[in-house]
C-alpha cells in the first residue's frame, strides 16, 4: 500500500498522543471523551481523503454511533455508565477500523466479532511501523542525505557524554550549594520519571493512532504472512474435527427436557402464588431473591453452547439442518421463559428490599437478552448469517437504554415512590431500610431527583437534605471537576441545582459530618 502524505499522517498522530495527555493526564473524564473522539475521527476523514478512498455507505452509522456515546460519557456522570459508554466507542472504533471500507457491517459474522479487536492491535501495530518507514523516506527524499548522515555520529557522542556528566554533575553539586539548589530544581526526580512517561506514552499512542488509520483506510485487509492454497484450505477443512447430527441433537434434546421440567416447578411455585411457596418452608422473599443471577448465566451458556455446536456439526442435509432448528428453537424459546423468571424473581426482590444499580442492570440486560435469543430464532430460519448485528444491536441497545434511562435518578424515584406506595416512610431510616444512606452513594445524576422528592420524604428529609449540603459541598472544595477537560453535564447541573437550594440555607461547614453506612443488612445478604 502506498502512504500519501505519510509525514503528515505520522505529525496528526503525533498530535493525537499529545491530545490525550493533554485531555485525559491527571483529569476527570468528561468532555474531553467526546472532543477526542472528534478528533479521532476527523484524523480518520483526513487519512480517507489523502489515501482517495471512500468509506462504505452501510458503514456511516458506526462513526455516528461513536459521537453518540461519547456524547452521553459526559452528559451522565454514573462511573459504571461512563465506563460502558467508553467500552462502546472502543468496540465501535474496532469495528470502524476493520470495516469502514472493506467490509458491509451487516454481513459480518460472529468469528468476526470476536477476532476484531487482535486483528486491529495487529494491524495497527504494522501499519504503524510501515508509516515510520514511509516518513522516513518522504524526509530523506524531501531533504536529501545530508540532514541525516551525520545522525549516527550525534547519537555515539550523546551515549558518550552521558556517563561523563551523570559523574560531573553530582560533583558539582557537592561542591556549590547554589548550583545544587538549581539543579534539584530542574531534574526532580520524580518530574523526570512522569514527564519521561507520558512523553512514551504519548509517542507509543500517536504512532499506534496513526497505524490504526493506515489501516483503516487500506481497501483490502493486508494478507496473512503465510497464504494457503486452495488445497491447503480443503485438507484442513476436511481434517477439522466434526460432530455428526446426532452427536449435535442429543445434547439439545436432553437440555430441552431439564428445561421443560424446571419450567413446571416455575409454574406451580413462582407463577402459583405464595401458598405454594410456603408450604415448602420458605418465605416468599427467600423464594424471589435467589436464582436470577443463575438463570441469566444458564441463558448466556445456553446461547454460547448452540452456537459452538452449530459451528461444529456436519449439518449438510435439509432434514439434519432441519432437526437442528427445532431443536435449538425450542431450547431458546424454553430459555426466553427462564429469564421471564429470572425477571419475575428480580421484580418480586425489588418489591421487597427497593431498587439498586446491581438489581437494575440485570432488569435491563434480560430485556435485550431476551430480543438477542428471539433474533437467534429468525437467524436459523429466514436470516443466517445476520446474528453477529444482532449481537451489536443487543449490546449497543443495552447501554443506550441504560443512558435514557439515567439509573440513579430512576432508582431514587422508584424507591420513594414505593415507600409511598407501602406507607413505611415513617421506617425509611431503620434498619431494614437502607435507601438513605444508598443514596449516599449515587453520583451526580440522582441530584435532581432528589431534590425533586425531598417533599415527599417527611422524616427522612432531614438525612438526605444534609447529604446534599454534604455533596454541595464537596463540589465547592474540589477544583478537579471544574476543569474545562472534566466538564460534565450532569455534575454542572447539580452543582448549580444545589447552589440554588441552598443559598440561603446556614454555612455547610457548621453541620456535622453525616456517617455514611455501608449499604447491607442481615435481610439483604448478597445483594
Amino acid at each position: 500500500m502506498t502512504i500519501r502524505h505519510p509525514v503528515r499522517l505520522l505529525l496528526a498522530g503525533l498530535g493525537l498522543g499529545w491530545a490525550f495527555d493533554l485531555l485525559f493526564w491527571g483529569k476527570t473524564p468528561g468532555i474531553s471523551i467526546l472532543i477526542y473522539a472528534i478528533l479521532l475521527l476527523a484524523g480518520l476523514a483526513l487519512t480517507l481523503r489523502w489515501q482517495r478512498v471512500q468509506p462504505m455507505p452501510v458503514n456511516l452509522w458506526m462513526p455516528v454511533l461513536v459521537l453518540v456515546f461519547a456524547a452521553w460519557a459526559f452528559i451522565r456522570a454514573n462511573a459504571f455508565l461512563i465506563f460502558l459508554n467508553v467500552a462502546a466507542v472502543l468496540a465501535l472504533l474496532v469495528l470502524i477500523s476493520a470495516n469502514l471500507v472493506r467490509n458491509a457491517t451487516l454481513g459480518l459474522r460472529v468469528r468476526d466479532l470476536l477476532l476484531a479487536p487482535l486483528e486491529a492491535m495487529v494491524y495497527s501495530l504494522s501499519g504503524a511501523v510501515f508509516l515510520l518507514g514511509e516518513s522516513r523516506r518522504a524526509i530523506r527524499r524531501d531533504l536529501g542525505e545530508k540532514p541525516t548522515r551525520n545522525l549516527p555520529a550525534v547519537m555515539i557522542g550523546l551515549l558518550i557524554s552521558l556517563p561523563l556528566l551523570l559523574v560531573l554533575i553530582p560533583l558539582l553539586m557537592s561542591a556549590d550549594m547554589v548550583f545544587a539548589d538549581m539543579m534539584r530544581s530542574i531534574f526532580v526526580l520524580d518530574a523526570i520519571i512522569e514527564r519521561s512517561v507520558r512523553l512514551l506514552f504519548m509517542g507509543l499512542l500517536g504512532l499506534l493512532v496513526g497505524g490504526a488509520w493506515v489501516y483503516t483506510a487500506q481497501t483490502r485487509t493486508p494478507a496473512p504472512a503465510i497464504a494457503e492454497t486452495p488445497s491447503t484450505s480443503a485438507t484442513k477443512t476436511s481434517q477439522s474435527p466434526r460432530l455428526g447430527p446426532i452427536e449435535v441433537l442429543i445434547p439439545l434434546i436432553l437440555t430441552n427436557l431439564l428445561f421443560l421440567i424446571f419450567i413446571i416447578i416455575q409454574i406451580a411455585y413462582l407463577f402459583g402464588g405464595v401458598a405454594n411457596i410456603t408450604e415448602h418452608g420458605y418465605t416468599y422473599a427467600e423464594y424471589a431473591r435467589r436464582g436470577f443471577a443463575e438463570l441469566v448465566i444458564a441463558a448466556l451458556i445456553i446461547f454460547g453452547v448452540i452456537l459452538v455446536l452449530r459451528s461444529l456439526g456436519r449439518l449438510e442435509s435439509p432434514r439434519a439442518r432441519r432437526a437442528f432448528n427445532l431443536a435449538a428453537t425450542l431450547l431458546l424459546t424454553l430459555t426466553i421463559i427462564l429469564l421471564l423468571s429470572a425477571f419475575k424473581r428480580l421484580a418480586l426482590y425489588e418489591s421487597a428490599y427497593g431498587f439498586t444499580l446491581m438489581r437494575l442492570l440485570p432488569h435491563v440486560f434480560m430485556v435485550w437478552l431476551g430480543a438477542l435469543l428471539l433474533w437467534f430464532i429468525i437467524t436459523l430460519w429466514i436470516a443466517p448469517g445476520r446474528l453477529a448485528i444482532g449481537i451489536l444491536t443487543a449490546a449497543f441497545g443495552f447501554i443506550l437504554t441504560l443512558n435514557l434511562l439515567n439509573p440513579d435518578a430512576f432508582i431514587v424515584r422508584q424507591n420513594v415512590a414505593r415507600f409511598r406506595a407501602h406507607g413505611k416512610l415513617a421506617d425509611f431510616m431503620n434498619s431494614r431500610s437502607v435507601d438513605v444512606y444508598y443514596f449516599q452513594t449515587l453520583s451526580e445524576d440522582a441530584v435532581p431527583a432528589l431534590l425533586e422528592e425531598l417533599p415527599n420524604l417527611r422524616g427522612a428529609r432531614p438525612a438526605v437534605e444534609e447529604d446534599l449540603r454534604r455533596r454541595y459541598q464537596r463540589m465547592q472544595e474540589d477544583d478537579a471537576w471544574r476543569a474545562w477537560q472534566s466538564w460534565n453535564l450532569s455534575r454542572w447541573r447539580a452543582y448549580h441545582l444545589l447552589q440554588t437550594h441552598f443559598e440561603e440555607s446556614p454555612t455547610v461547614s457548621e453541620l456535622a459530618p453525616l456517617p455514611i453506612k455501608t449499604f447491607a443488612s442481615p435481610t439483604d445478604a448478597g445483594s
